[in-house]
């Protein structure tokens, strides 16, 4: 019995390990296969032509062959794996691609040639193709000639990151209705590529950071009714034009662009450009590593739905101007850190911003922080290292802030330092006593003088309101006598003269004239 069960154990073993010896043979060139999921890994192993499954590549959904030492994809390099949706082929050595090499892979989505060394991409590459992301990125490519990229209906992705593009021709592609992404960024543009916009209806995120472009000109983006994400830092952008972001409605009339997010770090503005104040709809905002010297009043006067503002490692600021923050009523974060010539935020700076949570400020020149400069209890991160603050009386209000019940914030403010006589202190250790600081009323006490001030005067209103009263009645006594005493003195008189007060008119009696006196007079009586 412990025989005949050794036996078909070890058949078992022979069955088993045939089946994996012949799945290791369909998956060519030491690749690593697994057919549960239809995929051949084929990284590093040094190939220099696409291997071949034989029978099995049609069932391989998922090709990895990054990594090796691959030269030239030819036309009939892909044909027998018809099922292929990923398609890896970054870092290799690929300069060429012929016509027709991906033309029958009728399921492919997914297809990565970047860091290889392409300089042209020529018609009959990318035609008719069900492909949702092409990545390019990383090649050399300088020119892509017209037709290169037709019949494309699902693609939503193209990324031409870090090539050596000056320009994007608007012939060299077709509609892409479903264009959602494209990065162009670190190449040499010198302009928005207008023309090219106007085959890409839906597109949402456009990255043109690390380019030369010196200027936005008027509708430079009018195909961009949908964009919601642009990066432009590293470019040397000096101006915008006032309807750089605007786009024409017809009619005379003009839309505006629904941009959320707007990077514009590293360009070379002399101000804070006015163009951005009509992205009514803008949330997020980078003009940190540019050129101005201040932050002029209500600069973002319009931006009333954003809410993260940077504005850091701008050598030549210097000041904040009153009110530089006005109308930021969503603000939430505020990261100004790293201006080696930044003195002072005004105490004024913020008149309409009580939302923030979170401020870096970190890295500035700032002497002195304003503790009515914001409702400091409702932030939840505060960051003020390596300032130049002076120990005065001004900062005494840090030690009882509720900052120091947010744990983060209370270390930051137990390292923060101001100097005194030309030696360093410790913010929250400043003495009010000796420093000889005025001791500031309570706001208990400012409301008992407020309520005070408030009875007074409404107790002085009602004492002049009285006299006014008395006063008027008073004078309507003494006319009323007056004008009695006037008509008796001469009632037996046939003609006499009577002086109106009010008119000063002289008036003739006589009988008659009399009786009607009477009569008038027994009136007012």
């Amino acid at each position: 019995m412990a025989n005949l069960i050794a036996l078909i154990s070890i058949k078992f073993m022979l069955f088993y390990g045939l089946l994996a010896l012949g799945e290791n043979e369909t998956c060519a060139n030491s690749c690593s296969c697994d057919w549960k999921s239809n995929t051949a890994d084929c990284r590093s192993r040094k190939l220099k032509v696409i291997p071949n499954f034989g029978a099995s590549s049609a069932t391989i959904q998922l090709l990895d062959l990054s990594d090796n030492a691959i030269e030239t994809l030819q036309s009939e390099s892909f044909r027998n794996f018809t099922n292929l949706s990923s398609l890896h082929l970054e870092f290799n050595n690929i300069s060429k691609v012929e016509e027709g090499a991906f033309r029958l892979l009728t399921k492919l989505t997914d297809l990565r040639i970047n860091n290889n060394i392409l300089t042209v991409i020529k018609p009959g590459i990318f035609v008719d193709l069900n492909l949702k992301n092409l990545y390019l990125g990383h090649n050399k490519i300088e020119h892509i000639e017209d037709n290169a990229f037709t019949s494309l209906p699902n693609l939503e992705l193209i990324d031409l990151d870090s090539n050596f593009l000056s320009s994007i021709r608007e012939n060299s592609f077709s509609i892409l209705p479903s264009l959602k992404d494209f990065y162009i960024q670190n190449n040499r543009l010198s302009a928005v590529p207008t023309s090219f916009f106007s085959r890409t209806p839906r597109l949402d995120f456009l990255l043109m950071n690390n380019n030369t472009i010196s200027a936005i000109d008027a509708y430079a983006l009018k195909s961009c009714s949908t964009l919601k994400k642009l990066h432009l830092s590293g470019n040397t952008i000096k101006a915008i034009h006032p309807q750089g972001f605007s786009i024409p409605a017809g009619n005379s009339t003009v839309q505006t662009l629904n941009l959320e997010y707007l990077h514009m770090a590293n360009n070379t503005f002399e101000d804070v450009p006015t163009a951005i104040n009509s992205l009514p709809s803008l949330t997020y905002l980078d003009l940190s590593m540019n050129s101005f010297k201040s932050v002029r009043s209500s600069a973002f006067g319009s931006l009333h739905r954003l809410k993260s503002l940077h504005l850091s490692r701008i050598n030549d600021l210097e000041s904040i101007e009153s009110k530089g923050f006005a109308g930021l009523v969503a603000l939430t974060q505020l990261f100004i850190t790293g201006n080696k010539k930044l003195r002072d935020i005004p105490i004024d700076a913020f008149p309409e911003s009580y939302n923030l949570q979170t401020i870096f400020l970190e890295g500035n020149a700032l002497q002195t922080l304003h503790e009515n400069m914001l409702n400091w209890d409702n932030l939840k991160i505060l960051q003020i290292g390596q300032n130049n603050f002076s120990c005065s009386c001004d900062l005494i209000w840090i030690q009882t802030s509720k900052l120091l019940q947010q744990s983060g914030t209370r270390q930051n403010l137990e390292k923060s330092t101001c100097a005194l006589n030309k030696q360093t202190k410790y913010i929250l250790k400043l003495n009010a006593v000796e420093m000889k600081c005025p001791i500031k009323q309570t706001s208990h006490n400012d409301a008992k003088t407020r309520l005070i001030t408030g009875l007074i005067a409404a107790s002085i209103a009602s004492c002049a309101l009285i006299v006014c009263l008395v006063l008027i009645s008073c004078r309507r006594n003494v006319y009323s006598k007056y004008i009695q005493f006037k008509y008796h003195r001469h009632l037996d008189e046939a003609l006499f003269t009577v002086e109106d007060p009010k008119s000063i008119t002289k008036m003739f009696s006589n009988k008659s004239l009399i009786r009607n006196e009477r009569s008038r007079e027994e009136t007012l009586m």
